[in-house]
């Protein structure tokens, strides 16, 4: 909830306490959505904070969370946990355009996706991309609070608040 509190300060926009919030408030989840990926050399540190930030925000069973990874075209498209796993986003985009499993030896990523999730691993999602508009058109319709996790330019130069600013 720390790194949400940071972020909501950054853009102005405070949080809801929800530790304070009556009883019957409180169990209602919080959208969450972290968005990664981007079009610039730095693409692959936002899959690092990303994933980073999920890990840690998953603790909080109050925020429903997803992961959200934008293409050099702006096309967004949702993740599963297991897509976290890889190192890179090329090979992340290679995953999802094959949608095939990743190339760990399927015992392997079970055992992790195990540990990391307590849930066994779900069947791959299908490369489903939707243009940034409408991703940012269905976050205000869910009341969602987006977590920029995209480095360098389109992420930190201001473009991509003002896109979720203007929606």
């Amino acid at each position: 909830v720390h790194l949400l509190n940071l972020a909501a300060s950054r853009a102005l926009k405070p949080l809801p306490r929800l530790s304070t919030q009556p009883k019957h408030i409180s169990s209602k989840l919080k959208c969450v959505r972290i968005v990664l990926g981007g079009t610039n050399s730095e693409r692959h540190v936002s899959l690092m904070s990303g994933r980073n930030v999920y890990f840690k925000l998953r603790a909080q069973p109050s925020l429903e969370l997803s992961v959200w990874a934008i293409d050099s075209h702006h096309q967004v498209t949702p993740l599963k946990d297991y897509h976290l796993l890889h190192h890179n986003l090329d090979d992340l985009w290679h995953h999802l355009s094959e949608e095939a499993k990743p190339t760990y030896p399927t015992h392997l990523l079970s055992s992790i996706y195990l540990q990391l999730t307590s849930q066994e691993p779900s069947t791959p999602l299908a490369y489903t991309p939707m243009a940034l508009n409408d991703f940012l058109a269905q976050s205000k319709t869910h009341n969602a609070f987006i977590f920029n996790c995209l480095h360098g330019g389109f992420g930190e130069d201001g473009t991509f608040q003002h896109l979720c600013e203007t929606h």
